[in-house]
């Protein structure tokens, strides 16, 4: 996804461009209308011996234009992976960059290696735009089953350093309602197989004001209506795997909801979506209801 990246897509493109390979590469790039020129940046760049671009063509009204109306941004995201041709797929924002040379062919080599494998992801560093401050994001989890990703949730690995098996998968509908579009995506991965971490930093995710999620962190509102949407993406991929591990996903979608009650956001609960109550325990749902009653008692004084 490099939608208004103007500012950083060279940097982008030209970690991949650095990438050392005994095997071709392709870099699938969708630009999803921005005006910023960062159209005409990309254009620039051209094939070396090793990596195609493939500069996704679209224009207002095309058949894309109509389906992106209709699914939404993610549908860009979609749109890219249904065009990626190779066995293996990478991941990489338009303001994320790689920096290690090797990180392609490290992550295939792993990957033959271990074919129970569904994809691996690394350590990376997190670059603060506005502090200019760089620290480590090192996930400790060096492998994972599906299970074991239900419990973690999405944001335990960096989304730049992440390359997963092409097994050319359909996407649901569901998909396109998730706001973290990467914890939606490796659920659908872990259901095929574990995730492993690399002890290597390969990547620089950039941390800064324009990102979609930035602002949610000091946004107590923003950051419980998002973990509502991860209820229910939950209980959308719990029908989709065929409750495959009904019981992890209920206890994970009970402490979501705990989470969101102790972060003051009880009225998503007082003015609706009061059927997701049932997923708390009977000591929880009591606590809720007493808490309900007093802000009544509060608001008719």
């Amino acid at each position: 996804d490099v939608y208004k990246r103007q500012k950083y897509i060279r940097q982008a493109i030209e970690g991949v461009l650095i990438q050392q390979t005994d095997f071709q590469v392709e870099l699938v790039i969708g630009d999803d209308f921005s005006d910023d020129g960062n159209l005409e940046i990309i254009k620039e760049y051209k094939n070396t011996d090793n990596i195609s671009i493939n500069v996704l063509e679209r224009t207002a009204g095309d058949s894309y234009w109509q389906e992106r109306k209709k699914k939404g941004r993610l549908y860009n995201f979609t749109n890219i992976i249904d065009n990626c041709k190779g066995n293996y797929i990478a991941l990489l924002d338009g303001d994320d960059y790689w920096i290690d040379p090797l990180k392609l062919q490290k992550q295939v080599d792993y990957l033959e290696s271990n074919p129970f494998v569904e994809a691996c992801y690394t350590s990376a560093y997190v670059l603060n735009e506005n502090s200019g401050k760089k620290s480590i994001h090192e996930a400790n989890y060096p492998k994972l089953n599906h299970k074991e990703i239900i419990s973690k949730g999405g944001g335990f690995f960096i989304t730049a350093s992440l390359m997963y098996r092409n097994n050319k998968a359909t996407f649901p509908d569901f998909f396109y309602k998730a706001q973290g579009g990467d914890h939606a995506l490796i659920l659908m991965i872990s259901l095929n197989g574990a995730v492993h971490k690399l002890n290597e930093i390969t990547t620089v995710y950039r941390l800064h004001n324009e990102g979609i999620y930035s602002s949610l962190r000091d946004d107590r509102a923003k950051l419980n209506l998002r973990k509502l949407n991860t209820v229910e993406l939950l209980l959308d991929f719990n029908k989709f795997s065929n409750m495959k591990n009904d019981s992890q996903i209920k206890r994970k979608v009970s402490s979501i909801l705990r989470s969101i009650l102790s972060n003051g956001g009880i009225k998503l609960f007082l003015n609706k979506n009061l059927e997701y109550l049932k997923y708390l325990s009977l000591r929880d749902f009591l606590g809720f209801f007493k808490e309900a009653i007093g802000k009544k008692k509060l608001s008719s004084n």
